[in-house]
């Protein structure tokens, strides 16, 4: 009888000491992406997207406490025969190179994807990754690429993985901040114009629905003249240039 009180006890003592398992990823609505740095970014699932198709996809947005808007978007979808085309269609406003493949932590071969806006010279990459019957991608602003691959990796293995984000640099390892500041404009412009799009293709039947495309159509043209400013101002940081008509 003591025998047994002894390896009940012992059982209920390693029950209790055993850490809870994690919750995995694919049930929650957000996630810390990295575990330490210089900046915090997460994860937030979205549920209307172009390239969402079905309940086997699933697709979250990367937020970053230094940009005001999304600075990337991670997917997994199922892979189906044209998973590729619809993620490549969500790019049509950007220009992009053709696929190379690296090493990724954890992943080992991933195709890479470099992009730029077409609206300003700012980098934009993209991560795809197969695994079983699985497409992964991670895509995003260049500047938050430490974020893009630790996203990307936590999501292929449905739990938060380790790692440090750091603020992107420039060759002489001062913050990039003036270009990350001009990468978060371009991309709201991106928002805000798509936005027109969908609301030029429906009827603005009651005078609030007018009064919300105005208040879209102001919000867009403060932004097309802000990132025309900053235009302006990196080339005077970079040339020691005025550019306009005082600039004789």
């Amino acid at each position: 009888m003591r025998n047994v009180a002894i390896a009940i006890a012992t059982f209920i003592s390693a029950f209790g000491a055993a850490a809870p398992a994690a919750t995995p990823l694919s049930v929650r609505d957000s996630f810390r992406i990295g575990t330490s740095g210089t900046i915090f970014c997460s994860a937030q699932t979205i549920t209307i997207d172009a390239v969402l198709k079905d309940m086997f996809d699933a697709g979250y947005a990367v937020t970053c406490r230094d940009a005001a808007l999304p600075v990337g978007k991670i997917y997994k979808l199922r892979a189906s025969a044209n998973a590729k085309a619809r993620l490549a269609a969500s790019r049509a406003d950007k220009v992009c190179t053709a696929p190379t493949t690296a090493n990724v932590p954890d992943l080992g071969r991933v195709e890479i994807i470099d992009c730029k806006l077409k609206d300003l010279d700012v980098g934009y990459r993209v991560y795809q990754y197969s695994k079983a019957n699985s497409l992964y991608a991670a895509e995003g602003l260049t500047g938050y690429d430490g974020a893009l691959r630790l996203g990307l990796r936590s999501v292929v293995a449905d739990q938060p993985v380790s790692g440090e984000l750091s603020i992107a640099t420039t060759g002489t390892g001062d913050p990039a901040a003036f270009a990350r500041v001009q990468a978060g404009t371009a991309w709201y412009l991106e928002q805000l114009r798509s936005m027109q799009v969908q609301c030029l293709g429906r009827p603005l039947e009651t005078g609030y629905d007018q009064a919300l495309f105005l208040a879209l159509r102001r919000g867009l043209l403060m932004v097309e003249a802000q990132l025309v400013w900053l235009d302006e101002v990196n080339k005077f940081l970079t040339s020691g240039k005025m550019s306009g008509p005082s600039s004789g």
